[in-house]
């Protein structure tokens, strides 16, 4: 059986850090949407740190964009 690696948006990580905060014990949270307590734990401290942000500069996109462009192209 092939392992799949999950990943999860950074709205996502967001709700289920602030969910821990406020809802109760991180183990609990983790168990019912059954992602790992260390996970949850690291995402939960970012979030409290304030190192989670949403918004990319122009700068970032047009990079990003460029090096696809570069990938499709070799």
């Amino acid at each position: 059986m092939k392992n799949t690696r999950r990943t999860f948006t950074l709205s996502f990580k967001i709700l289920v850090a602030s969910m821990s905060i406020h809802c109760g014990r991180v183990c609990d949270v983790a168990r019912e949407l059954n992602i790992s307590t260390s996970n949850l734990k690291h995402w939960k401290k970012l979030y409290q740190e304030g190192r989670f942000t949403i918004k990319k500069t122009s700068a970032e996109i047009t990079h990003k964009n460029e090096l696809q462009k570069l990938r499709k192209q070799i």
